[in-house]
């Protein structure tokens, strides 16, 4: 515990000096990104690309400052409170520009309170809802969400035909889903270290996070219940997160290993609670009859094996002229394994990558391992995915890997062309990442030899 704070007071006080001169230039920064990230779209593609790199730098510019402002600055709390307060209000205005899947959890919630089969028949083939004109994405695709997250929905859903259709659905929808992000971030935030909430603090505070959040992704509630649960949180978050997404089986099962003995017996009863109530929800209003449980899966199935986005070794065979499904096959059959093996040989040959011997009860991170194993096998990878992750960097200290957080941004770079209906260009942005990521290491090295 000393040794903790010790760390924790060299990781806050390194910049605390300059916290009362620079904190009105970061707020005053906040407020323009958040502006700017919604007044972007419209402009060329080049102009969109020009403004990404410029925010990811100046996101870079303030990653370690902006933990000592808010955590101890004079009127801390006070900016605290007024960051918590603007970031409710930025989750109630849902960004559709960067990313529509909200649409889809607001279609779904309409539809599954007037008993529509969403699982077995997609969009095009059901009637529109009352109150709602927009179509989802992949309208001819039956939905594939899970659990969790079509609670949300149906509770939304469910409101928007209380009030009387006098709120619109995407604000009712937009506040439940931002009652739950408050709600796991709370349980989060009361479990973590000063130098762990320091962490968080500066994820949230970069522009890519605010894209998340804006965009509604249920992978920033799974970041939220990940922290809380790693951190010692119920059984219940236990049982949520696999409800939220696949990935947060792997949390899941970090979470089980760092169980004591002693915790068990609470961590089960509320983990079987919270099944049993999901369950129910589940099968009575998700998947009522065989066919829509079928339907789920064979969605499932469908989008895991055609919608490849941002894979660099399916992407190259594709360019080579391999079909979607052959190159899939012949990354995962032939360069996976070839990737995992060198992998896993490099880390038994450098001393920095070998497992630490850890006290009972603090199992080495094996829910990450198996979370990039995932990662590796699976074909698309948006840039929210990666929220995931966070988890494990924050509690583990990872601060190196995480500074390379603001470039996720980055991912959007095929977005202008491919709302102007000019196709889907991800050359662009592995040409544009691949510069930053240049000029980052080129930085690094230098500074590490003293010229900088």
């Amino acid at each position: 515990m000393f040794k903790e704070q010790i760390m924790t007071g060299r990781l806050l006080q390194r910049d605390s000096k300059g916290r009362r001169s620079i904190w009105p230039f970061y707020i005053a920064y906040i407020v323009c990104m958040a502006l700017f990230l919604r007044l972007l779209p419209g402009v060329s593609s080049n102009v969109f690309i020009l403004c990404l790199s410029i925010l990811v730098w100046l996101d870079l510019f303030f990653l370690r400052r902006r933990a000592a402002i808010v955590l101890l600055h004079p009127h801390a709390r006070t900016l605290r409170l007024l960051g918590f307060a603007l970031f409710i209000l930025w989750m109630l205005l849902p960004l559709t520009y960067y990313s529509d899947d909200w649409i889809r959890h607001v279609y779904d919630g309409l539809q599954l309170v007037q008993g529509r089969p969403v699982y077995r028949l997609p969009p095009v083939d059901l009637p529109p809802p009352a109150g709602f004109d927009l179509l989802p994405n992949h309208a001819h695709r039956q939905t594939i969400y899970l659990p969790f997250t079509q609670l949300q929905a149906w509770l939304a859903g469910s409101l928007f035909y209380w009030l009387g259709g006098v709120v619109p659905a995407r604000v009712i929808f937009a506040a439940v889903w931002s009652a739950v992000t408050v709600a796991l971030f709370l349980l989060a935030w009361r479990r973590l270290s000063r130098r762990h909430r320091a962490s968080l603090l500066s994820v949230m505070g970069t522009s890519p996070f605010l894209v998340f959040s804006a965009s509604l992704h249920a992978d920033v509630q799974g970041m939220f219940g990940a922290l809380a649960l790693l951190s010692g949180s119920s059984g219940m978050l236990a049982v949520i997160l696999p409800l939220i997404k696949p990935e947060g089986i792997f949390i899941t099962l970090q979470a089980w290993l760092d169980r004591t003995h002693k915790s068990r017996k609470t961590y089960y009863i509320t983990a079987c609670i919270t099944l049993f109530f999901m369950a129910i929800f589940s099968f009575m209003i998700l998947w009522p009859t065989k066919e829509d449980a079928l339907g789920f899966f064979k969605q499932t199935q469908f989008f895991s094996n055609w919608w490849t986005a941002y894979h660099p070794a399916v992407y190259v065979l594709e360019r080579l002229g391999y079909s979607v499904y052959d190159g899939q096959a012949l990354y995962r059959l032939f360069l996976l394994p070839v990737f995992v093996l060198a992998l896993t040989f490099f880390g038994f040959l450098h001393p920095g990558m070998r497992m630490p011997v850890r006290k009972p009860g603090e199992m080495w991170p094996l829910g990450m391992i198996f979370l990039a194993l995932y990662f590796l096998w699976r074909i698309t990878l948006h840039p929210w995915y990666f929220l995931w992750f966070v988890p494990f960097m924050i509690l583990r200290g990872a601060h190196r890997i995480l500074a390379f957080f603001p470039m996720l941004l980055l991912w959007y770079a095929v977005i202008p062309d491919y709302r102007a209906g000019q196709g889907w260009h991800e050359g662009t942005f592995f040409l544009v990442a691949g510069a930053h990521v240049a000029a980052l290491l080129f930085i690094d090295r230098m500074r590490r030899i003293g010229l900088i």
